[in-house]
């Protein structure tokens, strides 16, 4: 499953009092598109492809590591690049999007030449080390159960190779392409699990007795790594498992308070051996599977302790290795070290602008919530006199199964320069920190979410860092659900509730996801949504619409037009409750956007609107 994550960087090199005063020089420079993203060594490690940024538009292009030449592929009407894959050494298959919406497929040779249209699939699996061919679903991206077919990438045949029987959500693939394992859930919302060793033999099943995110083929040819939550234990963790068997051989990696869950798998982009993955706990963090990659990874950080280094893989001749590095001061950058030497070259630069010594520091920070849970959050201090009281904003991420993470973050530096202590909270409901932490039930994670927010405001004010009154607090999708909330809860301790994309009436936004996507509603609709249709009246009075009257702060809404996962219906109607109630509510509907920002332009705007709002809202 491949998840497309919005990245909102940029620049930063002014002075605090100047930015108060020009909100979209800065956040022209903080969110244009980064110059470089989505990097990835080829197959054969020859070079490095990545989406770069002209103008807005992302292009897809190619560093050769031998050479230190860069090519650029050439599309009639220049689209806009969101993804690509490699399928061989001299195959990349790449897609096209306008407004947010696809609109083809291509393909390229290695330096990005001869460039020719391609049907359009989603990629399951890019075989890279078998010429022309891929796995891929079919082009209904609204459709579940998909079967599998075998594609030539160059002349867009296809043979099927899974047929669904519309129970089957996942087929997890070995190394060689072949399907190995499958998932289903049964009547009683159980996951259930079959495996086979080869593609000649028959399915049986297999006793995971759990709930997993990933699979690793790794180890002998009937065992793989599985990062799984045993039903009845608290966490996430990876083991490794051996399917002939039928049985768990080991633990590979565990955590008292942290899920195991991978972020990145390190493997050979031709090979497909595995050399680690990358997980989260309060910063990133690698496990080596492989000796050698953890030695040199090793002497890596000895070079540079304030950066998170993560290599990515050998180049062709296995005398350097790739790797790339970033922390909350600095943007994400490629390098290449020498292994034998330990001279360093730098390769490629995310965000080439910044000062990373004029950067705002983030720290790891814990606060006990009012029943006396560990809550987790990032805080980043404003650039001047920074442990001082000063205004404060809370930034809440959306999700609920989502989390924030420490790195970079664009959003941090922006509201850090224009003089706001700014709190990001993994609240309840938070993915990372166990089932007691975040239950599958979705109303609970609706409700302890306000109440950790708001113990996260009082933390502030007992830290020192603001005062009752001047903390602002903003949302987006699920966050603009916990913005709203929060301001009716305690409307006291806000000056202003910000809301982009947001859920304020829980009831009428699921009956729309249900009814649109039926699937969700047979498959674990006890789990994540227990009694909604017989408790709606509690899921309507946990959300934002009917608690307008005891807002008090200023409010500002954003809804994209477009938007397919929420919709701006959701912020309409809770614009009209606040007016009604005889509330200060400004909404703003963008003509184009969806649920995030496609366009630079859009970002830039939006975040200088939301500066001004605070700017004027400010006691």
């Amino acid at each position: 499953m491949k998840f497309l994550l919005l990245l909102l960087l940029g620049s930063l090199s002014i002075s605090s009092g100047f930015a108060n005063k020009n909100y979209k020089t800065l956040a022209k420079e903080l969110f244009k598109q980064p110059d470089v993203s989505d990097v990835r060594l080829t197959p054969g490690n020859r070079g490095l492809s990545y989406l770069s940024s002209r103008k807005g538009i992302s292009r897809l292009e190619l560093l050769d590591l031998e050479s230190g030449r860069t090519y650029t592929a050439s599309v009639e009407d220049t689209p806009d690049i969101y993804d690509y894959y490699w399928i061989d050494r001299d195959t990349v298959l790449f897609f096209a999007q306008k407004l947010g919406t696809p609109i083809g497929a291509y393909t390229a040779s290695y330096k990005l030449a001869s460039v020719k249209p391609a049907d359009f699939y989603r990629v399951y699996d890019t075989l890279p080390d078998t010429e022309n061919l891929y796995i891929g679903k079919d082009d209904n991206f609204d459709e579940k159960f998909n079967d599998l077919y075998l594609i030539n990438a160059k002349n867009g045949s296809r043979k099927r190779i899974e047929e669904n029987d519309g129970t089957i959500l996942a087929w997890f693939t070995d190394k060689d392409g072949v399907t190995r394992i499958r998932y289903t859930i049964d009547e009683y919302e159980r996951d259930r699990y079959a495996y086979r060793s080869s593609a000649d033999d028959d399915w049986r099943d297999i006793d995971i007795n759990g709930h997993p995110v990933g699979v690793l083929f790794h180890g002998g040819p009937d065992e793989f790594i599985v990062f799984v939550r045993h039903d009845g234990d608290a966490r996430f963790a990876a083991y490794t498992f051996n399917g002939a068997k039928n049985e768990y051989v080991d633990t590979v990696l565990e955590h008292e308070e942290y899920d195991i869950l991978y972020n990145l798998i390190v493997v050979d982009p031709e090979t497909e051996k595995t050399y680690g993955f990358q997980y989260d706990l309060q910063k990133p963090k690698t496990y080596w599977l492989d000796p050698e990659m953890a030695e040199i990874s090793a002497r890596i950080d000895r070079q540079h302790p304030a950066t998170f280094n993560q290599v990515l893989g050998y180049d062709a001749e296995k005398r350097s290795v790739v790797y790339q590095r970033f922390s909350d001061k600095r943007p994400k950058e490629w390098l290449r070290f020498n292994i034998e030497t330990g001279e360093e070259e730098l390769l490629l630069q995310e965000l080439p602008e910044i000062d990373t010594e004029q950067s705002a520091k983030t720290e790891s920070i814990t606060y006990l919530a009012r029943d006396g849970t560990k809550i987790h959050g990032y805080l980043t201090r404003a650039t001047s006199h920074s442990f001082q009281a000063h205004k404060a904003l809370l930034m809440i991420h959306g999700g609920p199964r989502a989390r924030d993470r420490w790195g970079w973050d664009a959003e941090a530096q922006y509201f850090a320069k224009l003089g706001y202590h700014v709190l990001k909270i993994n609240y309840r409901g938070s993915e990372g920190y166990g089932i007691e932490f975040s239950p599958y039930s979705h109303i609970d994670s609706i409700e302890s979410s306000v109440r950790d927010t708001v113990d996260g405001a009082r933390w502030l004010v007992d830290q020192g860092l603001a005062s009752p009154g001047k903390i602002a607090i903003y949302g987006s999708s699920f966050g603009g659900h916990v913005s709203l909330c929060s301001a009716a809860a305690e409307p006291e301790i806000f000056f202003a509730s910000m809301g982009y994309a947001g859920v304020y009436d829980w009831p009428t936004h699921l009956d729309k996801a249900f009814e649109e996507q039926p699937v969700y509603a047979r498959l674990k609709t006890n789990t994540y949504y227990p009694d909604f249709e017989k408790n709606r009246a509690h899921w309507f009075a946990a959300s934002a619409l009917p608690q307008a009257k005891k807002i008090s702060c200023p409010v500002f809404l954003i809804h994209g037009r477009s938007d397919e996962t929420v919709s701006a219906t959701q912020s309409r109607r809770m614009h009209k409750a606040l007016k009604k109630a005889g509330k200060q509510s400004q909404l703003k509907i963008l003509s184009f956007n969806r649920h995030g920002f496609t366009l630079e332009k859009n970002r830039i705007s939006f975040y200088s609107s939301l500066a001004e709002f605070l700017e004027e809202a400010s006691p």
